[in-house]
């Protein structure tokens, strides 16, 4: 048979620099003593969002004429583009030069 837990005043967490954070003891059931004597504790802490990354700005589609495939592929990916290849008249859409934003679709077009 348990005795009841007497009330018990907040527990105040703090680290260096940041605040402090209030547990309320009434909250949680009475600690029960391990068989070493230990009493098992649990804190939780808040969780705050990381916040997102800013856009990054737009940037020109690198010129690739004269490159093979796989170097143009290569240009472009570098420059934090996703490719896709299309047959027909060589160049990319959009054109040389053209600013657009990181991780857009540049159409590379080539002779099979």
């Amino acid at each position: 048979v348990r005795a009841p837990a007497a009330a018990a005043p907040d527990v105040q967490l703090a680290r260096a620099g940041a605040e402090s954070l209030a547990v309320p003891a009434a909250a949680a059931p009475p600690p029960v003593a391990e068989r070493d004597g230990s009493v098992p504790f649990v804190a939780s802490l808040p969780y705050a969002a990381p916040e997102p990354a800013p856009p990054l700005p737009p940037r020109p589609v690198p010129e690739v004429t004269g490159l093979t495939l796989r170097d143009a592929v290569r240009a472009l990916h570098g420059a934090g583009f996703r490719v896709r290849l299309t047959p027909g008249a060589t160049g990319t859409t959009p054109a040389a030069g053209a600013l657009a934003s990181p991780g857009a679709v540049v159409r590379l077009s080539y002779q099979p």
